[in-house]
This record gives structure tokens, sequence and C-alpha cells, in this order.
């Protein structure tokens, strides 16, 4: 248990900045939640879809149906094929399913968070929190910033 308390502020894979409101900050452990809170809809959706060895993007919609022009990170450009993006919106889809969606029926992910519309958050495959912010520019840039580290990287055998 007491490796939940670990967090990462000055990896190279933590962009610093953000969450200065509350919530989790860029380093630390996305999921530190309650467990009354872990069990409501939206907490059990999202816990399933980031058990995959992803990086998640986790986007903040407040639109009925996001992922058009009002999408966060829809001006970004193309994200690397390495991230999955998770819309998190209070709203019901018309295509519930598997497509990248969650529905915050009660907003608890929103409220454990500290996250508005509008948001995003970029998760590493171990569960902690690389960057935080809103609008397409900041996204860039921690990706940007990501995608050198991982082309600087030495090929591995």
């Amino acid at each position: 248990m007491s490796g939940l308390a670990i967090a990462y502020p000055d990896s190279p894979l933590t962009v610093p900045g953000g969450g200065t409101g509350g919530g989790p900050r860029p380093g630390e452990r996305l999921t530190q939640i309650r467990a009354a809170d872990a069990q409501s809809p939206g907490w059990t959706i999202l816990r399933e879809k980031l058990r995959s060895p992803a990086w998640h993007l986790l986007v903040f919609a407040g639109g009925e149906e996001p992922g058009g022009q009002d999408h966060p990170a829809a001006g970004a450009g193309p994200l690397p094929v390495w991230v999955e993006t998770l819309t998190i919106s209070r709203h019901r889809h018309r295509h519930d399913g598997g497509d990248g969606r969650v529905w915050d029926a009660d907003g608890t992910v929103h409220d454990t968070l500290a996250a508005t519309d509008g948001e995003w958050l970029l998760v590493r495959p171990d569960g902690h929190l690389s960057a935080r912010g809103t609008g397409d520019a900041g996204l860039r840039a921690a990706l940007d910033r990501l995608t050198s580290l991982h082309a600087a990287e030495p090929a591995r055998a």
C-alpha cells in the first residue's frame, strides 16, 4: 500500500504545469479515489479502460455528442499512434459502447479529478498523470515533448 503514494514530479515523462487546483497533478497517480467513488458508474468504466498498457488522453467534453470541432483536442492535429483517447462526458452518448467514451452520469469522475469541460489529462501506462491542461497548444506541446523523448531513446535489441 505504501507504493500508492509514489509520485514522479521530476520524471522526464512528466510535463510540468497544470493541476494548480484540486485533483492529481502531473507526476501523481491518477486514481487516488475513495472506495465509494470507485464504485460509481463512470469510474467503473474508466478503470476498466485504463487497464490497457497504453498512454491515455482523457478529454472532458460537455457537449452531448463530443468529438466534433468543439472537442478539446480537435485542433491538436493527429495524435501519435501510442495514445488512446477517452472522452468523458456527463451526457449520455447516442452510441454508447466500446468507442472510447465514458459516461460520467453523476459527475464523480469530473469531481474527483477536479476536471472541467474542455480540459484534458494525459495518463501514462503506469497510471500516473503525465500532463494536464486545456487547449490544443498545450496538448501538442506535451505530445511533442514525449515524442522527442521516445525518438531520442536508444534502440533496443
